[in-house]
């Protein structure tokens, strides 16, 4: 097994002139479960919200929540959004529960060769350009292989540690929820990050899904915590692939500056119980 991992990496740095040429798209199904969903209901069984919207919450909490995103690369360049539903959700008993996170609504551009990126997200009514650096990803190559679709793909890891910025947010967090009367989503507390990749030499570009990259070969599945990516087609080499065509930025933010800017926004609206919308249509 040893052997077959070196020679299929190597086999990317024999063919690093062809992946200069690469081209194509990739849709991931993303699936994501809530990791205090059980806090959540048992909080929202002392609000007066309606009996049935609460069974409908807990229930789709517990189920999950899917996404389809597109990523588009052309050589050392790539485009990565949310792909737009065609149909309508039709709610249910005359209500429905629609869960937005950050990243839904952006989309991202990144440069490999010229390490940075380029951000193009909506935020109250008004559009930002976050521009900023490449992060370095510390990947760790393991042994292990699997077979995904017609690809054979190799097992990576990534380990990220708690930072001292997220224990002091947390902790700021939970004296706030500790002095509210009513509580949606008990803050939870800061854990290492454990990222698993699998990606294929077979497709030698170091492209993957969200900001994820750096590896010898495009990644078909990413795991992060209880989130999971998983590529359901792929495109390559097409006729129709146009290179990509990155925003002109004049003005724009780095991302801890539009962090700040959108945790001051929300510090605003929250009221002494914290900020929480919860729509109900009769």
């Amino acid at each position: 097994m040893t052997n077959k991992v070196i020679l299929i990496v190597f086999s990317f740095f024999s063919h690093f002139g062809m992946a200069q040429d690469i081209k194509g798209y990739v849709l991931y199904q993303q699936h994501e479960k809530f990791g205090n969903s059980e806090g959540a209901s048992e909080n929202l069984k002392d609000s007066n919200i309606d009996t049935e919207l609460l069974k409908q919450i807990q229930e789709q909490f517990q189920k999950g929540f899917n996404s389809v995103f597109e990523l588009y690369f052309y050589k050392h360049q790539s485009k990565y959004q949310k792909q737009e539903s065609l149909e309508p959700v039709k709610p249910n008993s005359g209500f429905s529960m629609t869960v937005t996170k950050d990243g839904d609504d952006h989309v991202l551009f990144k440069d490999i060769k010229k390490n940075e990126t380029i951000e193009v997200t909506d935020f109250y009514s008004r559009t930002f350009y976050i521009k900023d650096s490449l992060t370095i990803q510390k990947w760790e190559i393991t042994q292990e292989t699997k077979q995904i679709g017609d690809y054979l793909c190799i097992k990576a890891m990534q380990i990220i540690p708690v930072s001292k910025e997220a224990l002091e947010a947390y902790e700021k967090e939970m004296e706030k929820s500790n002095a509210k009367k009513t509580n949606f989503l008990t803050p939870l507390q800061p854990k290492e990050k454990r990222i698993e990749a699998w990606f294929t030499p077979q497709i030698p570009i170091g492209h993957g899904p969200s900001r994820y990259h750096g590896l010898p070969g495009l990644i078909l599945e990413l795991k992060v915590d209880k989130e999971v990516f998983l590529a359901t087609k792929i495109v390559l080499q097409s006729k129709d692939l146009k290179p990509i065509e990155f925003p002109k930025v004049k003005k724009a933010l780095t991302q801890k500056e539009f962090a700040e800017m959108k945790k001051k926004k929300y510090e605003s609206l929250q009221n002494e119980d914290g900020f929480i919308i919860i729509e109900q249509r009769n």
